[in-house]
C-alpha cells in the first residue's frame, strides 16, 4: 500500500480511499494465477467495494485463465464490488473483449493507470 502511495503522491493525487482495493499480477496470467489471486481475495477479512486489478506486468492470458479471472469477476459483482481492470496491454485487452469481458465491466471500469481510478472515485 504504501508504494500506491508514493505513486499517487508523485501524480499529485491524495490517498486511496479506504473502500478500493488494489491488487497487482504479475507474469503471464493462467489458471494457477488467476487462482492464487482468487485466494488471496477469499482471505481478505472484508471486502473492499471496489477491487482494481493491475495487469501491467501480464504479457498473456490463456483460456483457463480468462474464465477464472471472468469467474471472479462474476463473484465480485454478484457481492456488490465494482471490479476495474487497468494497465492492461493491447494483447490482453483484445482476448478480454472478444469473450466479452470488457463490455460486462463497462467502460469506466477498463483504465489505463491508478491515477484515472482516483479521478474516477471523486
Amino acid at each position: 500500500k504504501l508504494e500506491l502511495q508514493r505513486e499517487l503522491a508523485a501524480e499529485g493525487l491524495g490517498e486511496l480511499p479506504d473502500e478500493v482495493g488494489v491488487y497487482m499480477i504479475e507474469g503471464p496470467f493462467f489458471f494457477a494465477a488467476v487462482e492464487n489471486f482468487s485466494q488471496v481475495l477469499d482471505r481478505s477479512r472484508e471486502a473492499p467495494s471496489v477491487v482494481v486489478i493491475r495487469l501491467r506486468y501480464v504479457p498473456f492470458i490463456d483460456a483457463t485463465g480468462l474464465q477464472t479471472l471472468e469467474d471472479v469477476i462474476t463473484q465480485l459483482q454478484q457481492q456488490g464490488v465494482r471490479v476495474m481492470l487497468i494497465e492492461t496491454n493491447e494483447r490482453v485487452q483484445n482476448k478480454l473483449r472478444r469473450m466479452g469481458l470488457m463490455a460486462r465491466l463497462g467502460e469506466g471500469n477498463v483504465l489505463r493507470n491508478l491515477p484515472e481510478v482516483v479521478s474516477s472515485r471523486e
